[in-house]
Protein backbone atom coordinates (compact mmCIF):
# COMPACT_ATOMS: atom_id res chain seq x y z
CA UNK A 1 0.00 0.00 0.00
CA UNK A 2 2.63 2.24 0.74
CA UNK A 3 5.01 1.39 -2.05
CA UNK A 4 5.13 3.61 -5.54
CA UNK A 5 3.54 2.64 -8.48
CA UNK A 6 6.97 2.70 -10.28
CA UNK A 7 8.44 -0.11 -8.23
CA UNK A 8 5.30 -2.27 -8.93
CA UNK A 9 5.28 -1.72 -12.40
CA UNK A 10 9.23 -3.10 -12.28
CA UNK A 11 8.23 -6.13 -10.50
CA UNK A 12 5.81 -6.84 -12.78
CA UNK A 13 7.64 -6.29 -15.90
CA UNK A 14 10.66 -8.35 -14.53
CA UNK A 15 8.45 -10.94 -13.60
CA UNK A 16 6.96 -11.38 -16.92
CA UNK A 17 9.77 -11.26 -18.93
CA UNK A 18 11.23 -13.74 -16.62
CA UNK A 19 8.51 -15.93 -17.40
CA UNK A 20 8.34 -15.37 -21.43
CA UNK A 21 11.94 -15.97 -20.88
CA UNK A 22 11.88 -19.33 -19.24
CA UNK A 23 9.12 -20.30 -21.14
CA UNK A 24 11.22 -20.08 -24.48
CA UNK A 25 14.12 -22.02 -22.32
CA UNK A 26 11.61 -24.45 -21.14
CA UNK A 27 10.16 -25.26 -24.90
CA UNK A 28 13.86 -25.13 -26.12
CA UNK A 29 15.71 -27.82 -23.90
CA UNK A 30 12.83 -29.71 -22.44
CA UNK A 31 9.90 -29.97 -25.51
CA UNK A 32 12.29 -29.33 -28.27
CA UNK A 33 9.14 -27.46 -30.19
CA UNK A 34 11.57 -24.26 -31.06
CA UNK A 35 15.16 -24.18 -32.93
CA UNK A 36 17.60 -21.38 -31.58
CA UNK A 37 21.22 -21.31 -32.85
CA UNK A 38 23.84 -20.97 -29.89
CA UNK A 39 24.05 -17.68 -29.99
CA UNK A 40 20.63 -17.23 -29.01
CA UNK A 41 20.37 -19.79 -26.25
CA UNK A 42 23.39 -17.78 -24.91
CA UNK A 43 21.84 -14.74 -25.12
CA UNK A 44 18.57 -15.80 -23.39
CA UNK A 45 20.60 -17.91 -20.90
CA UNK A 46 22.39 -14.48 -19.43
CA UNK A 47 19.35 -12.50 -20.07
CA UNK A 48 17.29 -14.60 -17.57
CA UNK A 49 20.05 -14.93 -14.76
CA UNK A 50 20.29 -11.41 -15.15
CA UNK A 51 17.01 -10.87 -14.52
CA UNK A 52 16.72 -13.39 -12.14
CA UNK A 53 18.76 -12.14 -9.64
CA UNK A 54 17.07 -8.43 -10.14
CA UNK A 55 13.59 -10.54 -9.62
CA UNK A 56 14.83 -12.07 -6.55
CA UNK A 57 16.20 -8.52 -5.27
CA UNK A 58 12.80 -6.96 -6.01
CA UNK A 59 10.90 -9.63 -4.11
CA UNK A 60 12.93 -9.78 -1.14
CA UNK A 61 12.48 -5.39 -1.04
CA UNK A 62 8.78 -6.17 -1.48
CA UNK A 63 7.53 -8.95 0.72
CA UNK A 64 10.83 -9.08 2.66
CA UNK A 65 10.60 -8.32 6.58
CA UNK A 66 9.91 -4.31 7.83
CA UNK A 67 11.60 -2.44 10.23
CA UNK A 68 8.25 -0.94 11.43
CA UNK A 69 6.95 -4.40 13.35
CA UNK A 70 10.62 -4.31 14.91
CA UNK A 71 9.61 -1.12 16.72
CA UNK A 72 6.52 -2.30 17.84
CA UNK A 73 7.51 -5.23 19.83
CA UNK A 74 7.54 -4.96 23.56
CA UNK A 75 10.01 -6.39 25.49
CA UNK A 76 9.66 -8.44 28.99
CA UNK A 77 10.78 -6.64 31.81
CA UNK A 78 13.74 -8.46 33.77
CA UNK A 79 12.88 -9.75 36.90
CA UNK A 80 14.28 -8.12 39.87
Amino acid sequence: AKDNWLQKTFAIFFLVAWCSLTFVMLNYFVFQTIELQDWQIAFISSINGGISTKLSTIIDFLFGGSISGVNDVKLKSKRP
